[in-house]
């Protein structure tokens, strides 16, 4: 399955800049994305509109689906404090600077007819977006525990939802990034003392201030995945 995503950027009256996103979905990978910026920084609104226009008869032609999404308030409070430069780094072959005004991103969505997949019931996946949207805003940073020990591009896949929405849960419990890499090596260090501490060479004494070692990391585990709040 193929979707592309248009987001158009700017505030009231001012439109600075487009990100076109396309995505590829497979079966058996976390899903793809290309990013491509559109500079409308010195195009009055009416090329704009325009613009945009073209866009949606050209993908109609090519046999996409066009969803409108009327959920504007929804994507300007997930675009406050977001960083587009951290997101499209990787992607982006052209940089841009930020703007001093807040993002307003105007989303269209549209969407391939997908060929049917079969799911292990012998029916292809269903996907409904509202839905989606609507357990996304309901998920705390303690529901993602289970899925720390993934990169955030496969727990998003395996969530079913972007990245980008994962980010923005960490950084509402006040955790900078998604914090994959400091639960593997948490559990890394944990296992490395305990298979010392199960080894013939290791002392009485040594086996005890392993094992506060091994509480220590266990307490930095637990905290970490409760989002730096625990009880004393």
């Amino acid at each position: 399955m193929v979707t592309t995503k248009l987001e158009i950027h700017g505030r009231v009256g001012v439109i600075f800049h487009a990100i076109l996103e396309h995505r590829h979905y497979s079966a058996d990978q976390p899903p793809e994305s290309l990013f491509q910026f559109i500079d409308y920084s010195n195009k009055c609104l009416e090329t704009v509109k325009r613009s945009v226009e073209e866009y949606c008869a050209a993908k109609e032609r090519q046999g996409f689906f066009i969803e409108q999404d009327n959920l504007s308030m929804f994507y300007e409070t997930l675009c406050v404090g977001y960083d587009w430069n951290e997101n499209l780094e990787d992607h982006s072959p052209t940089a841009f600077a930020e703007s001093s005004q807040p993002p307003l991103p105007l989303p269209l969505i549209q969407q391939q007819q997908p060929q049917p997949e079969e799911s292990e019931g012998g029916k292809p996946p269903k996907i409904n977006l509202s839905q989606q949207r609507e357990r996304a805003a309901k998920l705390k940073y303690k529901d993602l525990a289970d899925y720390f020990d993934y990169p955030i591009q496969e727990a998003a896949r395996l969530l079913n939802l972007c990245p980008t929405v994962l980010k923005k849960i960490c950084r509402q419990e006040g955790v900078p990034r998604w914090p994959h890499r400091k639960v593997k090596s948490l559990k890394k260090q944990m296992d490395k003392v305990k298979d010392f501490m199960s080894s013939n060479v290791c002392t009485v004494e040594e086996s005890a201030s392993l094992q506060e070692s091994l509480n220590k990391l266990q307490r930095d585990l637990d905290i970490t995945v409760a989002g730096g709040k625990i009880a004393e």
